[in-house]
């Protein structure tokens, strides 16, 4: 197989695993890819190592398998064509495990949206008809303007639902920098907390987007979970720029949780851990001093931003609640 062929056929497998809507059919593809570069009658393609026949042709990286192929040719494959399905096959395995990872964040991506905004408004209503089923008797007024409020948060959900399907169904990304996610969430927040929310964003230039995301998802929850249970009358939410990574502390002067183990917290907590240590972060939950709790992720910048980009504003102002009644509730 010369140098240009080579190419060629690499770009093909590249082509048709990241151009198709699943895995499987991404194997299928490079299953088709590879007969047409070997003349083959069959090939056989699998990246778990018990699926494949017993006869098949090995990988291993690392001393682990990576993945095992299968070739049914007449005449059979010299030693030459053998190494050179070695190589492409490499090749194909990379490109399938690449789409895994793609597919798999696009619907990590998905649930972080469908918990943090349709599931947080949701929760809310439900608290505030909970409450207003309580007061009904003896206060109808209040019974009726939580009632209302819970029927607005309702329609809030609602329009979350028809946004997402509209930018699922149009492919679009609107960017929402991490600021702005903050001051969304917390104004959804405000009728369920007596709190002051600070922003102390050094400036720190443009973030890569994946680690902006994770950012945002952790950002969001933290404070959200401080609003809903912490009883704080203060949440701060501190961006840090540090030696090749970037550190978000969301920290509040409430009752405190203590540190969450793995598997402890409910859904929003496993969806920051797995946001943060799938860029190879960290997340830290501990106790506030004197009191409260502290959220802290330090996530590695993957890519440097140019010294010429705009840097984040820096806000410290208080943004002062509306409200001043604290309850619980959660969305999970």
């Amino acid at each position: 197989m010369t140098g240009i062929e080579w190419v060629t056929w690499r770009f093909r497998i590249w082509q048709s695993a990241l151009g198709s809507k699943d895995p499987e059919a991404a194997c299928r593809e490079v299953e088709r890819v590879l007969e047409q570069a070997f003349g083959a009658e069959r090939v056989i393609l699998r990246l778990d190592p018990g699926t494949a026949p017993g006869d098949s042709i090995v990988l291993r990286a690392n001393g682990k398998v990576l993945a095992r192929v299968r070739v049914r040719r007449s005449p059979p494959l010299s030693t030459e064509e053998e190494r050179a399905v070695r190589l492409l096959t490499r090749e194909a395995a990379m490109a399938l495990r690449a789409l895994r990872e793609v597919r798999q964040a696009e619907r990590h991506e998905l649930a972080t949206h469908l918990h943090r905004s349709p599931a947080q408004h949701l929760a809310n209503a439900l608290l505030h008809l909970q409450m207003g089923r309580e007061v009904l008797v003896e206060d109808p007024d209040a019974a009726r303007k939580l009632l209302d409020l819970g029927i607005e948060l309702v329609q809030e959900a609602m329009d979350a639902v028809r946004d997402m399907i509209r930018a699922l169904r149009s492919g679009e990304d609107v960017p929402v920098g991490l600021e702005e996610a903050v001051r969304r969430t917390w104004a959804h927040l405000q009728p369920l907390t007596s709190a002051d929310l600070v922003l102390r964003l050094k400036p720190s230039g443009p973030l890569p987007t994946p680690v902006e995301r994770a950012l945002i998802a952790v950002a969001c929850e933290a404070v959200t979970n401080a609003a809903k249970h912490a009883g704080a009358d203060r949440i701060e939410v501190c961006l840090r720029r540090l030696r090749g990574a970037i550190e978000l502390e969301v920290s509040d002067n409430g009752r405190g949780t203590g540190r969450l183990r793995r598997g402890v917290g409910g859904f929003g907590l496993d969806l920051m851990r797995e946001h943060v240590e799938r860029l190879g972060g960290r997340l830290i939950i501990r106790p506030g001093v004197p009191t409260g709790t502290r959220v802290v992720a330090r996530v590695p910048l993957l890519i440097r931003p140019a010294p010429e980009a705009r840097s984040v504003r820096v806000q410290g102002t208080p943004l002062r609640s509306r409200r001043r009644h604290a309850h619980s509730g959660s969305a999970g």
